[in-house]
């Protein structure tokens, strides 16, 4: 019977995607202050008692990232989107429609849909409604969206008739 390939090996943990992520930092940490082998080892042995990353729970890991920022190391910032991405795919969905619905509008930037969605959440309890797509909810969001489908439907049988 051949072992199973992806078993983390005796003494190891599993990797998860947070844990590749410290293992990682770790590295480029490594790289960014010059350590060599030697030096290397010594700051993982006295941080978590193991000369190797792959042997290090995740808090230690955490403890040795520390350590490479208190020596001098600046991680990058993650990479971001240039529109904020939410959880939410209702979210995403009023961005995909908006995406949709601007080439057929005289003034159609960013500013034109967070009025719109001020206005669509406007209520006794919001009377300035929200400003922007970001902050809604699953209920505002949906309400948002079902206006937004409208709105584009409206303009897309307006130019068919036409």
């Amino acid at each position: 019977m051949q072992p199973d390939k992806r078993r983390p090996a005796q003494g190891r943990l599993p990797i998860t995607d947070a844990r590749r992520r410290l293992i990682a930092t770790c590295q480029i940490g490594r790289k960014a202050l010059g350590l060599d082998d030697d030096t290397w080892q010594a700051l993982m042995q006295r941080i978590t008692g193991h000369t190797s990353r792959t042997l290090c729970s995740d808090a230690q890991l955490e403890r040795v990232v520390a350590e490479l920022k208190r020596l001098g190391f600046k991680p990058a910032p993650g990479r971001g989107a240039t529109k904020p991405l939410s959880k939410s795919t209702k979210i995403r969905a009023i961005w995909a429609v908006w995406t949709e619905l601007r080439p057929h509008l005289d003034q159609a930037d960013d500013t034109t849909l967070r009025a719109f969605v001020r206005r669509q959440t406007k209520t006794a309890a919001l009377p300035e409604g929200i400003a922007a797509p970001e902050f809604l909810d699953d209920a505002q969001a949906n309400r948002v969206l079902d206006g937004l489908k409208g709105w584009r439907n409206n303009v897309l049988r307006g130019e068919a008739r036409a």
